[in-house]
């Protein structure tokens, strides 16, 4: 009876320090996200939001199981793991360059300054040309309305979409100012041009890229934990969240039959959130049905499983 109690005693305390790492690590991860929310001021509600969004919809699917007789897709276990492969499908946004997360417009704030700057020096130039006689006053007209139509199309296509971006960036590159030495001045230079191009998102290209990155350094720093048994694919699934059914997603372009469901969820989950976040600057938040919507429309090309968005939209899983 001795022996037995025993290794009950040991068996409780085991039981115990288990659920008391458990606790510590799940600690340890939301203090990792809170982290990130300290470097980006959208991401931490990101992530939260997703993980909310996520419960509500396993739970969704489990009972929709359950009311059809059959077997439920995410046990405790099961459940468990891809919550946390949400609550850490960012972490590489850690070491991603703070002012590329934080970019929410297309110049970056010196360029901005320095066309400012320049569109000031030329009008006053241009003024002081006609007072001394070198410039007739029409050319002195044609001169500061070049620098007000740049600064007026700066003001609203540095965060705004615009239509007529190209055409009117076309025009402005090829305006010259010319110095009383004979030196010829761009009114933008090719830098400037290269970040205002940038027809739907405050990144370019190759800014772009380095956020791209962020999932290679996710499943980097993943790579160092020891998951246990049963949170095994947390690492695989949380670095694969921007792989599309299609190929074209990344870091590897992987196809449908390569992408599994956990990975398909999390995906919807990312999208939805991004798309009715209402705290980035950068863009106007849509509502949740045109969020779906827009699901819908990527399915349509293959790029996400059309038979979660539907399950996805019947869960209402972002309702309170």
């Amino acid at each position: 009876m001795r022996s037995l109690a025993s290794q009950a005693a040991v068996a409780i305390l085991n039981v115990r320090y288990l659920k008391q790492i458990r606790e510590l690590f799940e600690s340890y991860v939301e203090t990792s996200v809170q982290a990130i929310g300290k470097l980006t001021p959208y991401n931490e509600n990101h992530t939260r939001n997703m993980v909310e969004y996520g419960k509500k919809f396993l739970n969704y699917l489990n009972e929709k199981a359950k009311s059809e007789g059959r077997e439920i897709p995410f046990d405790k276990e099961h459940y468990d793991e891809l919550i946390m492969s949400v609550w850490l499908h960012d972490l590489g946004k850690l070491v991603t360059p703070v002012d590329i997360m934080n970019k929410n417009a297309r110049l970056w704030p010196l360029q901005r300054l320095a066309i400012e700057s320049r569109m000031n020096d030329f009008s006053l130039k241009a003024r002081i040309m006609r007072l001394e006689g070198k410039i007739t006053k029409q050319e002195e007209e044609r001169i500061t309305g070049r620098c007000e139509r740049i600064l007026s199309f700066i003001e609203e296509a540095d965060v705004s979409i615009v239509k007529d971006r190209k055409e009117r960036l076309d025009e402005f590159s090829a305006w010259i100012f010319t110095e009383e030495d004979g030196t010829l001045r761009p009114y933008l230079e090719d830098s400037e041009i290269h970040q205002l191009a940038v027809p739907y998102r405050t990144l370019t290209d190759e800014e772009f890229e380095i956020m791209h990155d962020h999932v290679v350094k996710t499943d980097e720093l993943l790579s160092k934990m020891k998951f246990p048994k049963e949170m095994s694919h947390v690492r695989k699934w949380a670095s694969m969240h921007h792989e599309l059914l299609n190929g074209k997603g990344y870091p590897d372009h992987l196809h449908k039959e390569e992408i599994p469901t956990e990975v398909r969820i999390l995906t919807i989950l990312d999208i939805f959130e991004a798309l009715t976040a209402s705290d980035r600057e950068y863009k106007k938040p849509k509502t949740a049905q045109e969020a779906i919507a827009h699901l819908h429309k990527i399915a349509g090309f293959g790029e996400v499983d059309e038979e979660l968005v539907c399950l996805f939209e019947e869960s209402g899983c972002w309702k309170d």
